[in-house]
């Protein structure tokens, strides 16, 4: 995979870009893009610089000449915003075509650092956009106006996070194959090694309730997992996975952070919008436990590529078509669902395994015989609370024809 790394401005001897705060745009364009060319490098990626100093300039038609005779297969421009206003702030990316690249930088950097995400946005005047045949963005990390803001390039620790967000995405989106190295930060295993979403469950209710108890969570918690193992079963999702990460996004429903329990936001599930990480107002609320829960199993499936997905109808606010595929397994989390933490994949995994190997005597499940327009059937049932479940498909025969599509969750009680 090749990269062309262009950092703004220095088009001419005198062109620096917006100025604000003592700081010129173009040299601190510079510094992200050196950066960023090293992380990459570090993936075995390689990256082709627009410039190397604040002493070379070239023009914006030298620039995509230069990239287009690569070959690459990446625009990578690196801005910082400038707006009249002290007050605008956030993080955004501009593209020609393609917004799919854009949302994910987005999402991964604001989520990582909790800058206010300002989204994809089209633009069709730039000319590194229109004039690069191939897929092109635009990073305007800062406002160099904002002197606020302009701590997410000039503090190291706030830049790293976000350079590796950007990295993430780009690895994420071009499905590029990682051999783990001591260098690399975003270390991908083998597919046959990696855990599956999409899956059988691989636990029961019970282990799943004495797992709880074990972590010191609170009732909620513990009852909600009745919720989780329907849902993600109707669904084809290993609940054991779902209800783990509901317990690590949310330390055991304890909700310590700006969404408390009242929200009934199992992972912390903004809103459409978005916003700051810390503003309660940028997360969702739901009217209820089970349509919390339901959003965070779509949000999954989603990542997961379960078919048929995105859903026209779902309580998930943030069902975007971008999303899906990105996390197909638990390891594939720690770069898209997650990439500010590079621990995320193994805590879940670790969650997952305290899980499975909980003690605890479970009962049989019970068969049950059902009679569906003159035909009986037995069918194996899960009991819940005192009234048994049973799967649609164990339903099915010849003579009865089920709309999977059109049926969200049904219970026979």
């Amino acid at each position: 995979m090749k990269i062309y790394i262009d950092a703004g401005h220095r088009n001419n001897q005198n062109d620096f870009g917006a100025v604000g705060n003592g700081y010129k745009e173009s040299a601190l364009a510079l510094t992200v893009s050196d950066e960023l060319k090293t992380k990459l490098e570090n993936l075995g990626i390689t990256c082709y610089m627009s410039r190397n100093s604040e002493a070379e300039y070239l023009s914006l038609q030298e620039r995509t000449n230069k990239a287009n005779s690569l070959g690459v297969d990446l625009y990578l421009c690196v801005h910082i915003n400038a707006a009249t206003a002290t007050t605008a702030n956030g993080f955004e990316c501009l593209y020609k075509h393609n917004a799919t690249l854009s949302n994910l930088i987005c999402d991964n950097v604001c989520n990582s650092t909790g800058q206010r995400n300002r989204g994809a946005k089209q633009r069709t005047d730039l000319h590194v956009l229109n004039s690069s045949k191939m897929e092109a963005v635009l990073l305007e990390m800062c406002f160099i106006s904002n002197v606020d803001d302009l701590q997410y390039v000039l503090d190291d620790a706030l830049r790293n996070k976000a350079t590796d967000a950007v990295v993430n995405a780009i690895v994420t989106h071009f499905k590029y194959e990682v051999a783990p190295t001591s260098n690399n930060i975003i270390p991908i295993n083998k597919e046959e090694t990696r855990t599956q979403i999409v899956a059988k469950t691989t636990s029961t209710i019970a282990k799943m309730k004495t797992w709880a108890k074990t972590k010191g969570a609170t009732q909620t918690f513990i009852d909600n997992a009745d919720t989780y193992f329907v849902v993600c079963n109707v669904l084809g999702i290993n609940a054991t996975i779902a209800y783990a990460q509901y317990g690590y996004e949310s330390g055991f429903g304890k909700h310590t952070g700006v969404v408390d329990e009242s929200f009934c936001n199992p992972c912390g599930l903004k809103t459409n919008i978005g916003g700051d990480c810390k503003d309660p107002n940028a997360h969702q609320r739901f009217l209820n436990w089970k349509e919390g829960i339901m959003a965070h199993v779509d949000h999954i499936a989603l990542y997961a590529g379960l078919p048929n997905y995105p859903k026209e109808t779902t309580f998930d606010p943030r069902h975007f078509q971008y999303l899906y595929g990105l996390g197909a397994t638990i390891e594939d989390l720690s770069n898209s669902w997650c990439p500010s933490n590079p621990d995320y994949a193994n805590k879940l995994l670790s969650f997952v395994a305290e899980i499975e190997n909980t003690l605890v005597e479970d009962e049989p499940n019970p068969t049950i015989e059902i009679a569906l327009d003159g035909i009986i059937k037995k069918v194996e049932a899960i009991n819940i609370g005192g009234h048994n479940f049973v799967k649609l498909r164990d339903l099915a025969c010849d003579k009865i024809k089920i709309d999977y599509d059109k049926i969200p969750i049904v219970t026979i009680i």
